[in-house]
């Protein structure tokens, strides 16, 4: 995925050094003979183009390609995390996701890499836990993949067993095990067990489910308790 917008950035000249207040530069990516770099809003070059690739900041990080591989550079322009990685996902939570050889793992801030590259699909961290997904082999030699849930140190917290898992409003989470759904919490806490055929998404307070070819809306309360509502 490519950036948004194209600046046309000029070298700054003169003496940059000011007696006033230090204040936080906006970088934003710019194109310069089809190479990328960044500069300041007042269009001040930063960091001179050279990469394939650049990405918007975040957490202080920027993912940017070079030679087909991707790391991550600070607001200096210097390189944090190596530029040797196949894929790379935004840090998130101080963590950001890296591929190599098809399989996904995580590095900190430091450029450490923090979690094995075992995974074939990851999301982004959210309150201390990323969704990653496992594929396995089944008949005629064809993938069929399983999700879980893991922390920042890599353990898992929910098994990677599932059929499939989805992030819903409200920091809950719902998660499939062969055709049932259940409902966890921000903390992997299980607050309604697997019984729905379908989970949809929340409406205000209201979230959406199936049962029995029944659809209807439950509301969840802080002590857990669920009440179903049924449309007239």
């Amino acid at each position: 995925m490519s950036l948004v917008g194209l600046f046309s950035c000029h070298n700054p000249k003169g003496n940059t050094e000011s007696t006033e207040p230090q204040q936080v530069k906006v970088l934003v990516p710019y194109n310069k003979s089809g190479v990328w770099g960044f500069c300041t809003l007042d269009k001040s070059v930063v960091i001179n183009p050279k990469y394939e690739e650049v990405y918007f900041f975040s957490e202080g990080f920027a993912r940017v390609l070079l030679g087909k591989k991707y790391g991550f550079i600070d607001s200096s322009g210097k390189e944090v995390v190596p530029i040797e990685y196949d894929d790379a996902k935004d840090f998130s939570e101080g963590m950001a996701a890296v591929k190599r050889n098809y399989k996904w793992g995580f590095v900190d801030k430091t450029g450490k890499e923090v979690i094995p590259f075992v995974y074939d699909k990851v999301e982004s961290f959210s309150n201390g836990f990323v969704v990653v997904k496992r594929d396995k082999l089944a008949l005629l030699l064809i993938p069929i993949g399983y999700w879980g849930i893991i922390n920042k140190k890599g353990k898992v917290v929910l098994p990677v067993k599932y059929n499939e898992i989805k992030k819903l409003d409200h920091g809950m989470i719902a998660v499939n095990l062969e055709g049932k759904w259940c409902l966890l919490d921000s903390t992997i806490k299980e607050i309604v067990p697997p019984k729905y055929d379908f989970i949809g998404d929340f409406d205000k307070n209201l979230l959406f489910v199936k049962l029995n070819e029944k659809e209807f809306y439950i509301k969840i309360f802080p002590d857990g308790k669920v009440v179903e509502y049924y449309e007239e």
